[in-house]
């Protein structure tokens, strides 16, 4: 049910019972007719047809104020069995309403032989009824779920081989399963998981003003410091790394998303965080703000074009062909996707089909049983200067390691890649979603460059200049030796 009309139901439940009480304390006891009135109303639209049901007790007649009620409950297939039984302005007993609750839902509940049916002990049983039943429902909702995760992975998941022992997977035990496949790009994110995880694809979010990245179970490291930011106020560095949040560590948090999402909180308040430099351990106090996330930046000096993309997301392509508009001409490009995590791989495609000539292999994503050749699709649209610099790091990945290594295997002469090897990550993840809005994201592919038949999946790209940028101070190293390539 959805939450608007389960608030309907147990508003329009409430104001009813409210409506009888009066009458019903009078009467001091229920007929057949105030019984089925009332069950009706509370369960009657959650009823679902079940050809081994009975709805007993029900003398339906023409002139009696539940003949439309449950004529219409019948033509809906709601009540498949219906059996006229009893008068209904006999007195009901507890014992008419146990055998009516056990008869349609197959649940016992406790009563009195030979007593009269009062509207208190009626209000009682409907409640825990309709509860009950609500809860039925969810779980069998979410045990739907849990079988939908294994089927997919057991369709589509890259190590597939690793679920051939079970057959069967409860909700309750659903992330704990998905945690043991020790894989680092798939895991399952309960509702309230994944609200948070949107929540930091928004753009927008009170936080300190980092970049984050983690290996496995080591402490997250930053790996860059945004302009601006309550973390640049705070003087912390790239390199620096996260020891502890409110002094908690990394291991008294469920996992390291848990960890992280603790930097979190209301704007304007404060954090406390411990973190660790050269081996030397510093604790900061850190306000929030909400944090703008930069997704591409820019300049053009001289006749370098430098564009800094800081993510793939969904307008990436959109917003570098924009930027390089800005720039009317360009001789010379500088690309910089350091500390770039990856994202959309159709964005990072469409970007590489601009600068590949037309029908040229730009990636093959080997699934368990296929493999998908992407190749570029229009004529080449921009012109690879020589020397194009790209700038890389040890956090550049996934999708920003395929525009390096792209550009680099078809333009070997023309592109030089600057910096320090990359992260190695050259898998594709598939997102599916579920009713109650939890998710996952698991592997299904890797992928291969052009028409190589090897993958930097936890490997790496190596650069050509090998230049590491120091933390420890105000200029960029790397952009300087770029300037000495380019003149």
């Amino acid at each position: 049910m959805k939450r608007k009309s389960l608030i309907i139901t147990i508003l329009s439940f409430i104001a009813f019972f409210s409506v009888w009480s009066v009458s019903a304390m009078n009467m001091n006891a229920l007929t057949y007719e105030d019984l089925l009135t009332l069950y009706f109303w509370v369960l009657a639209p959650e009823w679902k047809q079940n050809a081994n049901q009975a709805l007993l007790y029900t003398n339906v007649e023409k002139w009696s104020k539940l003949h439309s009620l449950l004529t219409t409950a019948v033509a809906n297939k709601k009540f498949p069995n219906l059996e006229i039984a009893l008068p209904l302005s006999k007195t009901a007993y507890e014992s008419d309403l146990a055998d009516l609750i056990k008869n349609n839902f197959g649940t016992k509940i406790v009563y009195t032989d030979k007593k009269v049916l009062t509207f208190e002990y009626l209000q009682t049983q409907l409640k825990q009824v309709y509860w009950t039943t609500q809860k039925t429902k969810t779980d069998k909702a979410n045990d739907s779920i849990a079988e939908s995760v294994l089927f997919l992975l057991k369709e589509n998941y890259i190590n597939k081989d690793q679920l051939s022992w079970t057959d069967n997977l409860s909700y309750d035990d659903l992330s704990h399963f998905v945690d043991n496949l020790w894989e680092e790009y798939t895991a399952y994110y309960n509702p309230e998981e994944w609200k948070k995880f949107m929540d930091s694809l928004n753009g927008e979010f009170a936080g300190i003003g980092v970049y984050l990245i983690q290996k496995w179970d080591e402490n997250p490291v930053i790996s860059e410091v945004i302009k601006g930011s309550p973390a640049e106020d705070a003087w912390l560095q790239a390199e620096d790394i996260i020891v502890s949040i409110w002094w908690k560590y990394l291991k008294d948090f469920k996992d390291a998303n848990e960890f992280i999402d603790a930097l979190k909180g209301e704007k304007w308040s404060t954090v406390s965080v411990q973190i660790q430099r050269n081996w030397r351990i510093m604790n900061k106090e850190i306000s929030r703000e909400v944090i703008q996330l930069p997704t591409m930046d820019g300049v053009k000096l001289w006749d370098i074009c430098y564009i800094r993309l800081y993510s793939f997301d969904i307008w990436a392509h959109d917003n570098f062909m924009s930027k390089l508009s800005e720039f009317w001409t360009c001789w010379k490009y500088v690309f910089d996707v350091r500390s770039n995590p990856g994202g959309v791989i159709d964005e990072v495609t469409w970007i590489l089909d601009e600068f590949i000539p037309e029908w040229k292999t730009i990636m093959t994503e080997k699934w368990t049983t296929v493999n998908e050749v992407i190749k570029s699709e229009k004529k080449q649209s921009l012109e690879v200067s020589n020397p194009t610099i790209i700038l890389i790091d040890w956090y550049t990945a996934s999708a920003a390691e395929i525009f390096a290594w792209v550009m680099k295997y078809y333009f070997p002469n023309q592109v030089k890649l600057v910096g320090s090897k990359t992260y190695g990550k050259g898998s594709v993840q598939q997102v599916v979603q579920f009713p109650n809005n939890s998710l996952i994201k698991y592997t299904i592919a890797i992928w291969y460059i052009a028409d190589q038949d090897v993958s930097i999946d936890k490997i790496w790209i190596q650069p050509d200049i090998n230049v590491i940028d120091n933390p420890y101070t105000k200029k960029d190293e790397v952009l300087e030796i770029i300037w000495l390539i380019n003149n």
